[in-house]
């Protein structure tokens, strides 16, 4: 994961990818930079899902409740104006997908969506 991109796989899964956006009317700029977009979003979601899984195992012995318990009471303690959406997202449980395949999937179709809009602009 923290490996710099110069490993012959790494540069090799780069291309590839290149490979893809080459036909598309878009700078190589452009082309590069979407590509370090993907591949950022691919590192940190796997580095978000790794250092999630190791705060909750170093959490799972403290007192009152862990993370899930001081989560909650920083949800409570939220101020602003407006509706707090995210308390509302967290009651209903939509924060258990977090590090899912299933949320991997929405976030990089998100992306490749956008990548499809830019190449119909073209």
């Amino acid at each position: 994961m923290r490996t710099l991109p110069s490993e012959p796989d790494y540069l090799s899964m780069i291309n590839k990818m290149l490979q893809i956006l080459d036909p598309l009317r878009l700078s190589d700029s452009y082309k590069f930079s979407l590509v370090a977009t993907v591949m950022n979003y691919v590192i940190s979601f796997e580095l978000d899902r790794y250092e999630m899984n190791r705060l909750n195992v170093a959490m799972q012995d403290e007192s009152a409740g862990g993370a899930p318990s001081m989560f909650k009471q920083s949800l409570d303690l939220l101020t602003g104006s407006g509706p707090n959406i995210i308390k509302r997202m967290h009651e209903n449980q939509i924060f258990n997908e977090l590090g899912s395949t299933d949320m991997f999937h929405m976030g990089l179709d998100a992306i490749v969506r956008g990548i499809e809009q830019l190449a119909m602009q073209e």
